[in-house]
């Protein structure tokens, strides 16, 4: 089982089955659906999958997703971890918010601790991510994460934009 993570305002812990309602309920705001889901309200049972899948991808010792809880309050403010994504599969950092929690800087510090766990804990030698191109708050997050641009890409009929961190000396 992968460990809780640390960091200063937030504990990631890995997701397990009875936060897929809580999830949902961020992965169903607009704002957060726009670029996540395609806009599209996934159902309940398609959360329940895809914590479903985490958990069995974290059993067998590889990557997934955490939950991120502010130490001071109870509620799930948000998601990060890696995720396969695209045909054939990119492992990806992930990271999203609910909408209430925008601006305050959390992606970023989620984002950082991934990036730290994934070439520590997993020896990644690097790391990508991904978003469509309008969405410039999570542009802006991978620059902040020091990420730098790969490529942009036409994939399904939407224009994607991918950044990628390489370990460094430091990372190890």
């Amino acid at each position: 089982m992968n460990p809780v993570i640390e960091t200063e305002r937030m504990i990631l812990s890995p997701v397990s089955a009875s936060d897929a309602s809580e999830l949902h309920r961020i992965w169903i705001q607009p704002a957060v659906r726009k670029y996540l889901c395609d806009d599209l309200i996934w159902p309940l049972n398609q959360i329940q999958s895809t914590v479903e899948q985490s958990a069995i991808a974290f059993q067998e010792g590889r990557y997934g997703m955490w939950i991120a809880r502010l130490k001071s309050q109870e509620a799930m403010v948000g998601f990060t971890g890696f995720w396969p994504f695209f045909d054939p599969p990119d492992i990806q950092l992930i990271y999203g918010l609910a909408s209430a929690n925008w601006g305050k800087g959390l992606a970023t510090e989620m984002g950082q601790a991934m990036l730290d766990y994934g070439f520590q804990t997993y020896g990644f030698a690097r790391i990508r991510a991904s978003c469509n191109v309008p969405n410039t708050a999570s542009i802006a997050v991978m620059e902040r994460l020091g990420m730098t641009f790969l490529k942009q890409e036409a994939i399904d009929g939407q224009e994607i934009i991918f950044y990628e961190a390489q370990k460094t000396a430091s990372a190890k």
